[in-house]
């Protein structure tokens, strides 16, 4: 088994947001960073299940990971995270994995004039009700990462995945995950059943080594701190590391950073088995 590591950061599951913000509001012109948080079951009647900002609010994001988190009625928006008015984020890092909402962006949701920017991150398995089933074929980039066309908000997206495709240069395909996210019964909601997966990465997943050395954590804001600069990934492991049989894909000097919230671990087993793929874990603990 791999070795028992402590999480850097909070972890937010199963809370509820009779409005928004499930996990986290933040309004006016507030500021949240996240640095290794996960974000786990939540609910919201409304928008954000995981984090809903809006105003001027500004969430920066890092090595955090949101999964099988629900925005469920009506208007309900952004099942991980939700940017109103100006509000803007920064994610780099992170998983975005089977979070759900009944209206747009099971993943993300950036509703006003904001601005999202998303860089080395997994934004994979989200799903909503309008870029969904009602559509022919669905609409599955939007339900991963939704921007409002008729206001003026925007998103940069680099070195991530983004299911169905993203213009920049960014990926599509699975990521490989461990064990993927499952809510048993279907629905999120009742959570004595939901199983939020193992969200390392399998030898040969497209994202090791496939990051930005370079991300800049606060996108042009004040002082330059780059993913780089930090030191353990979600579960407190190294955050670079080089996988020797992976060709390097991604920018900047060897060890290049993998994709999404984990590194994936080098450590062998006398047995031969690897530990990120020979984990075991709570069906309950992401």
């Amino acid at each position: 088994m791999r070795p028992a590591r402590a999480r850097p950061g909070a972890v937010f599951v199963e809370n509820f947001g009779n409005n928004k913000g499930g996990g986290i509001l933040a309004q006016g012109a507030s500021g949240v960073r996240l640095s290794g948080v996960t974000f786990a079951g939540n609910v919201t009647r409304t928008a954000g299940a995981g984090v809903s900002a809006s105003d001027s609010a500004r969430m920066i994001a890092v090595n955090s990971l949101f999964v099988g988190n629900t925005a469920t009625v009506g208007n309900g928006d952004g099942g991980a995270a939700s940017l109103e008015d100006i509000a803007t984020a920064v994610l780099t890092n992170c998983t975005v994995a089977d979070n759900v909402a009944n209206r747009n962006g099971g993943g993300i949701a950036v509703l006003g004039s904001g601005e999202v920017t998303v860089q080395n991150s997994v934004l994979y398995g989200n799903s909503d009700g309008l870029n969904g089933a009602p559509v022919a074929g669905g609409n599955t980039s939007a339900q991963q990462l939704y921007v409002n066309p008729v206001s003026a908000a925007s998103a940069t997206v680099t070195h991530s995945v983004v299911e169905g495709g993203f213009a920049g240069p960014n990926l599509s395909g699975d990521p490989l995950f461990v064990r993927t996210p499952s809510p048993g019964d279907g629905d999120w909601e009742t959570p004595g059943d939901n199983d939020y997966g193992v969200l390392r990465l399998r030898s040969g997943s497209p994202v090791i080594d496939a990051g930005d050395n370079t991300a800049d954590l606060d996108a042009g804001g004040p002082g330059v701190e780059t993913i780089a600069d930090v030191a353990t990934d979600l579960d407190g492991g190294p955050r670079l590391l080089d996988d020797p049989a992976t060709a390097d894909t991604g920018i900047g000097s060897a060890p290049i950073v993998d994709i999404g919230a984990y590194e994936r671990d080098l450590l062998i087993f006398a047995d031969g088995f690897e530990s990120g793929d020979a984990t075991a874990w709570s069906a309950t603990t992401p």
